[in-house]
């Protein structure tokens, strides 16, 4: 994270979440780029993974079956070779449960992570598909201006941060966003609003923030504003912890 996207973010509380909400300070600076929530970069690199995952789990998956149809005599065949080859003699301890119930949870997260690329690859799609000419001579000034070649659609970089920028905003400050009172541009001149665009300018995002502000801010609704003002509160640390 940058020192200006850093300052940009402590004035909306950034620095509570840090101190207080490790996995939610980790996940919100994955989502802080120009990349976003997205996994891949581009379509073709999305493509590119997904047969690789596709394999890994179908690996996995195969090899969690054959575990779990071992014989019981090739299972304690198994046990006493791993005795042999332990650096420790005295660790005699029984590996096979622990090493299906570990590989059990590695192929339950192995799915999501391809259902996730999946997701990418058709939503990825969709994008470029909806895409007009406006967004496209947008994508290109800023790959010109920055030299880097832009893995989304400016659009949706721009969508998905202003959501970041809504959550960090609820949880750090515990206040909800509200619109200010210019009708054209109704979030220029709020807290919400100016954070999203100095975010944006941090990033070299270059579009207007405010229609990306008013899409987030009604994407959420009441109840999922509230959900994020608990996340700081002690006690729904605890309960979480328990989880």
């Amino acid at each position: 994270m940058t020192p200006e996207l850093e300052a940009a973010l402590n004035k909306i509380g950034w620095a509570g979440i840090a101190e207080r909400s490790k996995i939610n300070s980790l996940r919100y600076e994955r989502m802080l780029t120009l990349r976003g929530n997205q996994l891949f970069r581009s379509r073709i690199e999305a493509d590119e993974n997904l047969e690789r995952l596709r394999c890994l789990r179908d690996s996995v998956m195969l090899t969690l079956g054959l575990l779990r149809e071992l014989p019981e005599e090739h299972s304690y065949y198994l046990e006493q070779l791993a005795d042999l080859h332990s650096k420790d003699p005295a660790d005699s301890r029984d590996r096979i449960p622990p090493a299906i119930n570990a590989l059990d949870e590695i192929a339950t997260a192995v799915n999501g992570l391809y259902q996730r690329a999946r997701y990418e690859v058709d939503g990825q799609e969709k994008a470029i598909d909806k895409q007009n000419a406006r967004v496209r001579n947008q994508t290109i000034r800023d790959e010109k201006r920055t030299g880097v070649k832009q893995g989304r659609p400016t659009e949706r970089a721009a969508y998905d941060l202003a959501e970041t920028v809504l959550e960090i905003y609820v949880i750090g400050t515990g206040r909800r966003p509200t619109a200010g009172q210019q009708s054209t541009h109704p979030y220029v001149n709020c807290e919400y609003g100016r954070s999203v665009a100095e975010v944006f300018a941090a990033l070299g995002l270059s579009v207007r923030p405010y229609k990306y502000c008013k899409a987030a801010r009604q994407k959420y609704s009441d109840e999922d504003i509230e959900m994020l003002q608990q996340v700081m509160r002690p006690e729904y640390r605890t309960c979480s912890s328990q989880l």
